[in-house]
């Protein structure tokens, strides 16, 4: 079967969001309020956790309205064909109507790296089925580029990988020219805001056209890197590239990855902490396993609320 003869995703009666919004340069929900996420996937399991109505619903009544999705495909051995992906991204989707969340799926290989093919055969298939399901966000892949200091840093985007994730990027906008797209997912934003201008720029400027940024983000994760990016603890950094008309999100946190102590406050609470007072949506990569309560439900939401950032469930 040729990805051309999928067939078109199910159209079912459901309670999905209308389209996301932007204000003050970050994605929010359809009533302005931040998009609060955690992580599931889909690998090889024979019932997901993204395919159970029963964790979906745990999640939203939690104050989670947003659920970042790794659909794994079979280049990478930890997945299965893209054919046989997309009933359990359907039943994701779905399952995330139904919830009253948002959903955003992308795919990838092992971090720090990319596939072309794999990109292009992926949203050549899933960019048009959901072009019309308003809840859905498109995040193009997870951390294309590593290298030191630290992964992600603006010498690593060259134009040779730009050029190829722009092309991407034409496939996707092409195909859905209404969903949002999450661009870059950079697994750090380095070493300072006017050094990293110039990848959004040349992203920009490798395409057929220049890129209309209103339904476009840049995707970053927290790590020490991007701590570093401009104080405080990086979001000097991120609000003046927010200055130069880029929209935020951050789509990946997570204790740090052990880069510091497990007792150090930025592990377990500040983080997205500071992403609420700087006016920034989330995700965490607690929920994998069908469950919140690794860091979300333990850890962040009664720091938020100790703090006046109660997450509310709508």
């Amino acid at each position: 079967m040729s990805i051309h003869q999928y067939s078109a995703g199910p159209v079912i009666p459901s309670t999905q969001r209308a389209r996301p919004q932007i204000a003050n340069q970050t994605l929010r929900t359809d009533t302005g309020r931040l998009l609060r996420g955690a992580t599931m996937d889909i690998r090889k399991q024979a019932t997901p956790p993204c395919n159970q109505q029963s964790v979906w619903d745990s999640y939203r009544s939690a104050g989670i309205n947003l659920v970042r999705l790794d659909v794994k495909t079979d280049t990478d051995g930890a997945g299965r064909p893209i054919a046989q992906q997309l009933p359990f991204l359907d039943g994701a989707v779905d399952c995330a109507a139904r919830a009253h969340m948002y959903i955003m799926p992308g795919v990838s290989i092992a971090p720090g790296n990319y596939n072309l093919a794999q990109l292009t055969a992926f949203w050549t298939a899933v960019a048009p089925r959901y072009k019309d399901r308003a809840h859905v966000i498109y995040e193009m892949t997870n951390e294309p580029v590593s290298g030191s200091p630290y992964w992600g840093a603006a010498n690593q985007w060259t134009d040779a990988k730009l050029r190829d994730l722009r092309s991407v990027h034409d496939i996707m906008r092409s195909n859905a020219p209404n969903t949002h797209i999450a661009a870059f997912s950079t697994p750090n934003l380095y070493p300072d805001a006017p050094t990293w201008r110039p990848v959004p720029q040349r992203y920009s400027s490798l395409g057929s056209s220049p890129l209309v940024w209103d339904n476009v983000s840049i995707a970053y994760h927290h790590y020490l890197g991007t701590y570093n990016f401009g104080a405080p603890n990086g979001f000097g950094g991120i609000n003046l590239m927010k200055s130069y008309g880029y929209n935020v999100i951050m789509t990946e946190c997570n204790d740090f990855m052990n880069d510091a102590p497990s007792n150090d406050p930025r592990n377990k609470q500040q983080v997205w902490l500071w992403s609420e007072q700087n006016n920034i949506s989330w995700v965490c990569l607690d929920g994998k396993g069908g469950t919140i309560s690794q860091q979300i439900t333990s850890e962040i939401m009664p720091y938020l609320a100790a703090n006046g950032f109660g997450l509310p469930v709508e």
